[in-house]
């Protein structure tokens, strides 16, 4: 499946008003900073209410992307590829994990991990800029050191997705390496690399991960 991964474009964010859905729960798992912000990584309890799943996606702000791409052909594959990373967020196949930048969602990932001693797959990564942020810095990053701890601690062998858009640059300095359409990184290379991305992220898993309404923030 080709993936369409928008994390160069950093849509901006607005919060619109919904009724409260009792059941939009997440973990807060972790936290990081960085010397742009401070960030929550959240893991959504398997979202099955479709309400509560429009509310997520109308914390996007269509019309961001439409003044940013109008005529370029970027705009129905972007549509399309937003359908599709709402869509996996309900697969009871996928982990969802979502970063709160300074109180709003900036960054959102779907992993496939049936197996993850042997495997992580990265279904979908979007990090934009919140509403108020003068730049996104660092909300994929984030998430990305999250997905290492989790290799870390599971032993897993490789992780790989397929790069959308201007991404294959992001996921090479992060240390990914070129597999054919795909770019995938070895355990040896996770571990290499969380220290790299630790110079510029402090990354904490929490102990107590409590869990989360996500009305607060969407």
């Amino acid at each position: 499946m080709a993936i369409f991964d928008i994390h160069l474009f950093y849509v901006g964010m607005e919060v619109k008003s919904c009724s409260n859905t009792p059941n939009f729960k997440a973990r807060h798992i972790a936290n990081a900073t960085t010397r742009f912000a401070s960030y929550k990584i959240l893991e959504l309890d398997k979202v099955s209410d479709a309400v509560a799943l429009e509310k997520l996606q109308q914390t996007f702000k269509k019309e961001t992307i439409l003044d940013r791409f109008p005529e370029n052909g970027l705009l129905s594959v972007t549509y399309e590829f937003m359908n599709n990373l709402f869509k996996s967020v309900k697969n009871p196949n996928m982990r969802t994990f979502l970063t709160i930048t300074e109180g709003k969602p900036s960054a959102l990932m779907t992993v496939e991990s049936s197996n993850p001693k042997k495997y992580m797959h990265v279904a979908y990564l979007a990090a934009w800029k919140p509403e108020g942020m003068l730049k996104p810095h660092y909300n994929g990053k984030v998430l990305i050191r999250h997905l290492f701890e989790n290799a870390r601690q599971n032993k897993t062998e490789a992780i790989d997705l397929i790069p959308g858009f201007r991404s294959k640059g992001f996921y090479e300095k992060l240390g990914f390496e070129k597999d054919g359409f795909d770019v995938c990184i070895s355990n040896d290379r996770i571990l290499d690399n969380i220290k790299n991305i630790d110079t510029t992220v402090n990354y904490e898993v929490l102990k107590n991960q409590p869990e989360i309404d996500l009305n607060v923030f969407v």
